[in-house]
């Protein structure tokens, strides 16, 4: 039950796979590499609604969907008049091996200069509005990675160890990491839900957590905006 997406041209790749992290077994788990060094270590993948279970544990994959897009957009304005549009993606499809049995789908994308995912839970009996308190998404990083930190809109910038993050980052939230590499974590399609921040998470070092600006409700199918991560040397 693992799922590689590798981008058009080879530099990106998206890994992720369902199996058992520490007692808990079906967990979501991806990573992200750039030219084979790593970017984002193997990291957990989840939901927390209000009132009921969390979408994070006890899966299994009952589908992969893949697909390829190579065209073009124009923008309205920008420095580029046109811009290219070259990703591979895989959507998977999960289904909780007991309780509720609910659905749940990923969908990641592979680009040459970055990744992409997003939840989506499709409505199915028994489930038709759910309320997100937390997103669970995490973002292992390598050891000796540093964060440019702004906490406000135009703010100062500070290089911060992820573990000396204090108030929660604004996004996009820029990753110096060892050997040269640069990489970003951003979102996108930031539609009727809550906006992200990024915090360091209190149980695991070296790993950022969203820090949703709310709850959201939501009648389903839900989609959620875009996590994004960029790299480049």
């Amino acid at each position: 039950e693992s799922v590689r997406v590798t981008s058009p041209g080879g530099q990106m790749a998206v890994d992720f796979a369902v199996k058992a992290v520490g007692a808990e077994q079906g967990c979501l788990v991806y990573s992200v590499s750039y030219k084979g060094k790593p970017v984002i270590l193997d990291s957990r993948l989840g939901l927390t609604l209000k009132d009921a279970p969390p979408l994070a544990a006890g899966f299994e994959v009952t589908g992969v969907m893949r697909a390829n897009r190579a065209e073009e957009w124009r923008p309205p304005y920008g420095e580029r008049e046109v811009v290219p549009d070259r990703y591979s993606e895989a959507v998977v499809d999960l289904r909780e091996k007991g309780g509720a049995g609910r659905r749940l789908q990923l969908t990641f994308r592979a680009y040459d200069e970055g990744a992409a995912f997003c939840y989506t839970i499709p409505k199915q009996p028994g489930l038709e509005k759910v309320t997100i308190a937390a997103e669970d998404t995490r973002f292992a990083l390598p050891d000796g990675t540093f964060c440019w930190v702004s906490t406000s809109a135009q703010g100062t910038y500070a290089r911060l160890a992820p573990a000396e993050i204090k108030k929660p980052a604004e996004r996009p939230l820029t990753l110096e990491l060892p050997g040269g590499l640069f990489a970003a974590i951003g979102e996108a399609r930031l539609v009727d839900y809550a906006r992200m921040r990024l915090a360091p998470a209190k149980d695991a070092p070296n790993t950022l957590v969203p820090s949703l600006g709310g709850e959201v409700t939501a009648n389903l199918p839900l989609v959620t905006p875009w996590r994004v991560i960029f790299a480049a040397e």
